[in-house]
């Protein structure tokens, strides 16, 4: 035994503040329209807009998993603790 223990209930909190991350991420929103001014500013402006929404979409993903992740984790935690106290009080 490690003495390693988990509480669901700080996993499910940080889950909540990830979901909440990730809807602050919904909202954000990139105006794609075509820059003015010289061709070469328009173009490295387009091209920043456009690695910047695939930043926050790649950013989106990302803690869309770990917030689902950590739902899961903290349930099978939760249910191998349920189980092995089960099974200590059925002895």
């Amino acid at each position: 035994m490690t003495g390693y223990t988990a509480d669901p209930g700080e996993l499910a909190a940080a889950a909540t503040v990830l979901s909440w991350t990730v809807a602050d991420l919904e909202a954000v929103r990139l105006t794609t329209t075509p820059a003015t001014g010289p061709a070469r500013l328009a173009q490295a402006i387009t091209e920043y807009t456009v690695d910047t929404e695939a930043a926050v979409t790649a950013a989106h993903a990302a803690l869309t998993r770990v917030a689902t992740d950590l739902t899961h984790l903290g349930r099978a935690y939760a249910d191998v603790d349920a189980d092995a106290a089960n099974r200590f009080h059925s002895r």
